[in-house]
């Protein structure tokens, strides 16, 4: 079953590097340059569970081409198995860039990802007998405005000028509000 499969995706691979070989796309280069480093540590922990994504190069990767920057940064602490982190990995900022409403409100298109994403796991979820979940947390820059959305106790902190500026509060069931 796998074979057509396979094989649509290779003639289809060369079928772009054919084109690419004649003339290479020209890229519209980001806006600003962001320093970016990631770093992830197991700690006591049998296997490593969290994920993260980092694509400064937003517009890029999904062919946006008007004239607005965006970067989208997310890391997904998985628990009970890796599968929960690797399908939000995989797929919420996919979800952000198909969003109908991303251009006009990058917000909404976050929040409707979340949801989408956690309802697209939760079938596969049952379908397959898995048991693993994740918190997450996704930054989605636009321009110069931050779009912040997150679910369970992951953080996000913004550090301006060597101090640290809280921008959410984590999702806890201790708290009276939740």
């Amino acid at each position: 079953e796998a074979a057509p499969l396979q094989r649509h995706f290779f003639n289809k691979l060369l079928e772009i590097c054919g084109e690419w070989q004649k003339e290479l796309p020209t890229l519209k280069p980001s806006k600003r340059y962001l320093q970016i480093s990631i770093h992830a540590t197991r700690n006591t922990r049998r296997k490593m569970e969290d994920r993260h994504v980092s694509l400064p190069e937003f517009n890029q990767l999904f062919g946006l081409e008007d004239d607005v920057d965006r970067a989208y940064f997310a890391v997904y602490d998985g628990h009970g198995g890796i599968e929960a982190a690797n399908y939000a990995a995989a797929h919420l900022h996919v979800n952000v860039a198909h969003h109908e409403k991303l251009l006009e409100n990058p917000a909404e298109a976050l929040r409707y990802s979340f949801q989408k994403t956690d309802e697209m796991f939760l079938l596969r979820a049952r379908r397959e007998k898995l048991r693993s979940g994740t918190t997450g947390v996704s930054c989605f820059l636009v321009d110069d405005k931050l779009h912040i959305a997150w679910l369970g106790d992951s953080q996000v902190m913004l550090v301006q000028q060597g101090k640290v500026i809280t921008l959410m509060e984590p999702h806890k069931p201790e708290r009276e509000d939740e």
